[in-house]
């Protein structure tokens, strides 16, 4: 990404006055090509928060479901691991997410620079994301744990968070009608 183009995007993620949408099109490592829509300027806290009372509301309705797929003693674990992992994103003791932001220089809402690497990257919740392409994806073999935990957080927004690092996946970005061609 050039230095004009770096400014550009700058500049139009600066219009942004509290949350708004940004259209982005982009390429992964297994080669789908993807549109999205991200939601950029949620407070990440906030989001936290409404998914913890979110997971209370829907343990009484899924946890029944999980047993019956994974066992009660997974599907328990499962919802005991995902409300803990929720408590200490919010508490500021997740050791991950504390190495993640000291990590990174924010620019401005959804725009960060990567202090080691220099990339800078844009980031927002995934709200739509439209295949345009098909990748080619490897089968996952995970524990149940896991599966049971992944069927939680469908109904959760924590993991919806998405970053796109500007100079090598984007091909364009589209902020309050403006679009900036990356791709060349």
């Amino acid at each position: 990404m050039k230095n004009a183009q770096v400014k550009e995007l700058q500049a139009m993620v600066n219009r942004i006055g509290g949350i708004s949408f940004v259209g982005l099109t982009s390429t992964n490592q297994n080669s789908e090509t993807s549109k999205r829509v991200l939601n950029v300027g949620v407070e990440h806290k906030r989001v936290l928060t409404k998914d913890l009372d979110r997971l209370e509301k829907i343990y009484s309705s899924l946890f029944p479901v999980l047993s019956e797929k994974f066992g009660e003693v997974t599907a328990q674990k499962a919802f005991d691991e995902v409300k803990k992992s929720i408590l200490t994103s919010l508490d500021g003791t997740n050791k991950h997410s504390q190495g993640q932001c000291e990590a990174y220089l924010h620019i401005c809402k959804g725009l960060k620079l990567h202090i080691e690497s220099g990339k800078i990257y844009l980031t927002g919740y995934n709200v739509r994301k439209t295949v345009l392409v098909k990748g080619v994806y490897k089968k996952v073999k995970s524990r149940p744990l896991t599966l049971a935990k992944n069927e939680i957080d469908k109904y959760l927004k924590r993991n919806k968070y998405r970053m796109f690092i500007l100079d090598c996946n984007l091909e364009k970005v589209t902020i309050m009608g403006k679009t900036l061609l990356i791709a060349e």
